[in-house]
C-alpha cells in the first residue's frame, strides 16, 4: 500500500520518518506544492538522498504539500507511474 503525507500546515517532517517511508515504499516518489501561484509536481524514481533533499527544501519553505511514496501493486515501476498525476497542463506541474 502506498504512503501519503498530507502536510497542509507545512510542518517539519523528521528525516527518520522519510527513511522509514522509503524503506517500505521505494517504488517511486512524488510531491506537489504551490510555488509562485502555480502547482508544482516532482515525481520519479529518486534516490533516498534526493528525496531527503526535497524534504529539506519543503521543511525550510514551511508551505503546504502532499508527498507520495509508491508501493507498486500494478503497472510498471517507472517515473510515469508515480503520483501525483497532473490532470491538466494548465496547472504548471
Amino acid at each position: 500500500m502506498c504512503l501519503i503525507i498530507a502536510n497542509p500546515a507545512g510542518n517539519f517532517v523528521p528525516t527518520d520518518f522519510i527513511l522509514n517511508a522509503y524503506s517500505t515504499n521505494s517504488d517511486g516518489f512524488g510531491v506537489m506544492f504551490a510555488k509562485n501561484n502555480l502547482l508544482r509536481i516532482k515525481r520519479g524514481l529518486f534516490s533516498i538522498s534526493h528525496i531527503v533533499d526535497i524534504f529539506d527544501e519543503l521543511n525550510k519553505a514551511k508551505k503546504p504539500y502532499v508527498a507520495h511514496f509508491r508501493y507498486a501493486t500494478h503497472g510498471t515501476t517507472n517515473g510515469q507511474n508515480c503520483h501525483p498525476f497532473p490532470i491538466s497542463g494548465k496547472l504548471g506541474g
